[in-house]
């Protein structure tokens, strides 16, 4: 049985891409407010516990 390796390159996309639509939800927060941030998250597939921690704890931003 083959095992998936992610290499260092897919989990940097991965990552940059992930944190693009962060970034992007803390702008529609400020702008539009949390639902606005929530919907466009979940639309991007982002689990409900990442989703919670950005919008709920500022100490967590990154």
């Amino acid at each position: 049985m083959h095992e998936e390796h992610i290499t260092s390159d897919q989990a940097l996309r991965s990552d940059a891409a992930t944190a693009a639509v962060i970034e992007e939800a803390l702008r529609l927060c400020a702008s539009e407010g949390i639902d606005g941030a929530i919907r466009y998250m979940e639309e991007h597939h982002l689990d409900r516990k990442t989703i919670l921690r950005v919008l709920c704890s500022p100490k967590f931003h990154r």
